[in-house]
């Protein structure tokens, strides 16, 4: 396994209190998730209000789960997700706390490409689609596709931030595992350049299979942009490799891996 070069320790609280503080938590999570998708659907609706505070709107979603679990999040190099102009959003996924925690730190230029099936949760869909995300349905390769170009197509017109998964999927036990190209192919097709964000911790907040998420400090690490000006399709390969190599500096790589 690749050990990572800088490793952090989240310092979870998994005594008593913390299991406690965890499953008390819980529901009450659950019951804001929902029910704070009512005022944003409702504010969705009036476009001026909706610009003026979808932003924080969005930010309070994920703000509040944290703070009711006791999550406090460490962030290093924040200038680099300032800097202006179209980039590509690279975040490692490894639970679903990931999304409060990415909700967290939300920036109104952001799109995201999220699974279809998201549309059938009751208002979570509509607040999606109206935060500038982006609907893929996996099942449908030739619809998958032209959703891609559709938003390769934004991110150039309106210099957009767009979040995607690099390993397409949740790695569940916090180490990094192969990536997909969805996102390098838009990177090639709209030359904006790449930027990582590596949470590390969010294994030991909540480990696989738990329901909870204990109280602990997790790290959010934003790595400097990664040009992609000189990229082409002959390359891809070696480029991935070489993002990938970035991210094993500070999270585990797979448990077959034994180096860079």
């Amino acid at each position: 396994m690749v050990a990572p070069k800088h490793p952090w320790n989240p310092k979870v609280q998994r005594g008593l209190v913390g299991i406690v503080r965890a499953w008390v938590a819980l529901p009450l999570c659950i019951l804001w998730c929902f029910l704070w998708l009512i005022p944003m659907t409702l504010v969705s609706f009036i476009p001026p209000l909706w610009r003026k505070w979808m932003g924080w709107m969005a930010r309070a979603w994920g703000q509040v789960p944290l703070l009711l679990c006791g999550v406090k999040i460490i962030t290093i190099g924040k200038e680099h997700r300032n800097i202006k102009g179209a980039k590509i959003l690279l975040p490692n996924h490894v639970n679903l706390f990931d999304l409060f925690v990415l909700s967290s730190v939300w920036q109104i230029d952001t799109s995201v490409v999220f699974k279809k099936e998201f549309l059938k949760i009751p208002l979570m869909g509509k607040v999606m689609v109206s935060l500038g995300m982006l609907p893929i349905d996996r099942s449908d390769r030739k619809a998958a596709i032209q959703s891609l170009r559709s938003l390769s197509q934004q991110v150039r017109d309106e210099e957009r931030a767009v979040l995607m998964f690099p390993e397409g999927t949740r790695s569940k036990n916090g180490n990094v595992q192969t990536f997909k190209k969805g996102a390098f192919h838009i990177a090639l097709q709209t030359k904006a350049p790449l930027l990582p964000i590596l949470t590390q911790g969010m294994h030991q907040i909540m480990p696989e299979g738990s329901f909870v998420a204990y109280s602990g400090t997790i790290r959010m690490v934003y790595l400097p942009l990664i040009p992609t000006d000189s990229w082409a399709p002959s390359n891809m390969d070696e480029n991935i490799k070489e993002v990938r190599r970035q991210f094993l500096d500070w999270l585990p790589g797979a448990p077959n891996e034994t180096g860079h």
